[in-house]
């Protein structure tokens, strides 16, 4: 889940990540905006990228799904409004299994980017911290950046007590070597 899929950098992403077979990717955008930003920038939207238009969908089951989510601290106009965000949109969207994952922060700020998975999807009962990875893809390599945003200072006894660590996040997914 994409929740920013209209923003330039993240359709791009989005194009590079399906063709290549990286990620089954769903833009959380109008498909008309979604598809003036492939034109500005000479893309091609590859087949199999989902696009979801906000506008289109049932908003009720989600406004349920964060009244009952929220328990007590919300009520379903709240909730509404809340669902106006596409960020808080995607995690409920995420929270409920429609969707595998969700990348956000090309627009919006960590604190709105956790936020709602703070709300409605929560930490596991045996953690107390979560931790954060930023992907920048350069022109020659892929930088990834941990916690640099949630937890600045990690002391080993917090670290010990994430779910996982980030090489063993990683490990799966990309060739770690240390920078020079």
């Amino acid at each position: 889940m994409l929740p920013e899929g209209a923003e330039p950098r993240t359709v791009e992403a989005a194009c590079i990540c399906q063709s290549r077979g990286i990620a089954n990717c769903v833009l959380l955008a109008k498909r008309s905006d979604v598809e003036q930003v492939a034109k500005n920038r000479d893309l091609t939207l590859p087949e199999g990228l989902e696009i979801i238009d906000p506008d289109n969908l049932d908003m009720s089951k989600y406004i349920a799904a964060v009244v009952e989510r929220r328990k007590g601290k919300t009520t379903a106009e709240v909730a509404a409004e809340y669902l106006k965000d596409t960020v808080y949109l995607g995690t409920i969207m995420l929270q409920l299994d429609e969707v595998d994952g969700l990348v956000s922060g090309a627009i919006h700020t960590t604190a709105n980017t956790v936020r709602p998975a703070f709300q409605l999807i929560k930490t596991a009962p045996q953690y107390s911290l979560v931790s954060s990875v930023f992907f920048m893809l350069l022109p020659e390599q892929v930088v990834v950046y941990g916690d640099c945003a949630i937890n600045l200072i990690l002391m080993l006894k917090s670290w010990q007590r994430l779910p996982f660590n980030q090489h063993s996040l990683l490990l799966p997914l990309v060739s770690i070597q240390k920078l020079q």
